[in-house]
C-alpha cells in the first residue's frame, strides 16, 4: 500500500472500535502483530484522522491549510516510527515500544508528505453526502468520484433515471 493510499484509507476509517482499529494498523502493515488499543488510543487516532480530513478537505477546496491542523499533524509525526527488523526465516518485523502512537506516525508523516507534494491533486468526492478525498491521477485531471464502483455508479444511475424519467432525483447519502 502506498503512503497516499494509507492516507486516504485512515481518513475514511471508522476508529471507534479498539479492535478493529487493532486490525486495520496490522492489515495496513503498520505493525506485525496487532498492539493493544485503549479507548485513548481510540481518541488520538480521531483526532489525527479528523485533523487530516479538515487539512485535506481546505487543500482540496483551494484553501490554506489550518495552522492548527498542521500542528497536530506535526506533534503526532513527532513519535518514533515502528522500528523494522529482519526475522530469520527471511520474514520482515514492524514493532515499537509504543505501538500505536508509532503507527499513528507513519499516517501523521504520510499526510504530511501527502499534502505537501500532492495537494494539486486532492479532490473532493462529488457524490451527494460524501465528500471523502481522493487524489486524482486520471489523464485529464477531471475525476469527479471516490470511487467509480459505489458513487461514480450511484450517480450514473440516478442521471439515468433522471433523463428516463424526467424528474430529478438525489444521490442517496452512505
Amino acid at each position: 500500500m502506498s503512503n497516499a493510499q494509507l492516507v486516504l484509507e485512515f481518513a475514511a476509517a471508522p476508529l471507534t472500535d479498539a479492535d478493529e482499529f487493532a486490525a486495520w494498523i496490522v492489515a495496513s502493515n503498520l505493525l506485525t502483530a496487532a498492539p493493544f488499543v485503549s479507548d485513548a488510543h481510540c481518541e488520538d487516532a480521531c483526532v489525527l484522522r479528523d485533523a487530516l480530513s479538515r487539512a485535506m478537505k481546505s487543500v482540496a477546496g483551494g484553501d490554506p491549510l489550518p495552522a492548527r491542523d498542521a500542528a497536530t499533524l506535526n506533534s503526532f509525526a513527532d513519535e518514533d516510527p515502528p522500528r523494522l527488523a529482519l526475522r530469520s526465516e527471511g520474514g520482515l518485523a514492524r514493532t515499537a515500544p509504543t505501538p500505536v502512537p508509532a503507527a499513528l506516525s507513519v499516517i501523521a508523516r504520510a499526510a504530511i508528505e501527502l499534502l505537501a507534494t500532492r495537494a494539486a491533486d486532492l479532490r473532493l468526492c462529488e457524490a451527494d453526502g460524501c465528500g471523502q478525498a481522493f487524489l486524482d491521477d486520471s489523464r485529464g485531471r477531471r475525476r469527479r468520484w471516490c470511487s467509480m464502483t459505489r458513487c461514480g455508479n450511484r450517480a450514473k444511475v440516478l442521471a439515468f433515471r433522471e433523463r428516463r424519467t424526467g424528474a430529478p432525483t438525489r444521490t442517496p447519502a452512505r
